[in-house]
């Protein structure tokens, strides 16, 4: 890879002190660990999973909420509301079971998100998954996800029953892939962000941000989901910046006018030079803030 022929020893050493800073308070494995070294609490959390892990909705249910969404500050509590109130939440008939038991606000209050975009997403994903079933005669279901998560082909997603569905982007497929047991990663804004402050120093997509985590991977010998972990990790606890960056802020309210013309999210990634994922999560915001 390109950026980083004749690099590989600083891409390494680089890596490694970004493994070995300790979480900080921002850091979305902060409340279980603390502050120690990020890989440490990277491998200890992959290694030692909780049950719940392998529980097929909550892992829809987490995915879905953690889409453009700090992690701590708005799914872990809304998760954990829902495991608390319904701990024998599991299998995909029982989440479609809840779904169908309550009208969308009272759902909205248990989730904590009034975000109809989601919401379609996760019954989409419900029905997508029954789609899987017949296809591969595959009873269980986090086999099944399993089997579609090693099968899929991230090039042609407009042809998945997945990927294909509306508002559901690469991020999102990715971070499926690796709940369901594939060494991945999941190229979101936080992986994305270290990436280019820390390795590359120039824009990077989500498709070559895949390609890069693989490549440090390789280099380090770290699986790639750990490096995954590390990356967001390290960019969640050092440098939550953005609220803070001139930039940013011009690109935001131009983002925001954009879309009250009815602009469409990719043109307006284009004009803004923002990441898609980000465009989307400005959408998302204005969209709550007017419920």
């Amino acid at each position: 890879m390109k950026e980083f022929q004749g690099k590989e020893e600083k891409a390494k050493r680089t890596l490694e002190r970004i493994s070995n800073s300790e979480l900080k308070e921002n850091s979305h494995l902060f409340p279980n660990y603390g502050s120690i070294p990020i890989k440490d609490a990277a491998e200890d959390c992959l290694k030692n999973g909780k049950e719940e892990d392998s529980y097929p909705a909550i892992i829809f249910l987490r995915v879905v909420l953690a889409a453009n969404r700090s992690y701590n500050k708005h799914v872990r509590k809304n998760l954990e509301n829902i495991k608390e109130k319904f701990p024998n939440l599991i299998s995909f008939s029982d989440l479609d079971n809840l779904l169908k038991s309550m009208i969308k606000d009272d759902f909205y209050d248990l989730w904590g998100h009034k975000n109809p975009r989601k919401y379609n997403v996760l019954k989409n994903l419900l029905n997508a998954a029954e789609t899987l079933r017949a296809k591969y005669q595959i009873q269980d279901d986090f086999e099944l996800m399993k089997k579609w998560a090693e099968d899929v082909d991230i090039k042609k997603l407009q042809d998945d029953d997945i990927g294909k569905i509306k508002d559901v982007a690469l991020a999102t497929v990715q971070h499926l892939r690796m709940d369901f047991g594939i060494d991945t990663v999941k190229p979101d804004q936080r992986v994305i962000e270290v990436l280019e402050r820390e390795f590359v120093h120039k824009k990077v997509s989500q498709k070559k941000a895949i390609q890069l985590v693989e490549k440090l991977s390789e280099l380090s010998g770290i699986k790639t989901r750990t490096v995954d972990l590390i990356l967001v990790n390290y960019g969640s606890g050092y440098y939550d910046n953005r609220k803070y960056n001139s930039r940013f802020m011009i690109q935001s309210e131009i983002a925001k006018r954009l879309m009250r013309l009815g602009v469409t999210e990719n043109i307006i990634a284009e004009a803004t030079e923002l990441p898609i994922e980000t465009v989307n999560e400005i959408k998302e915001n204005s969209e709550e803030q007017s419920v």
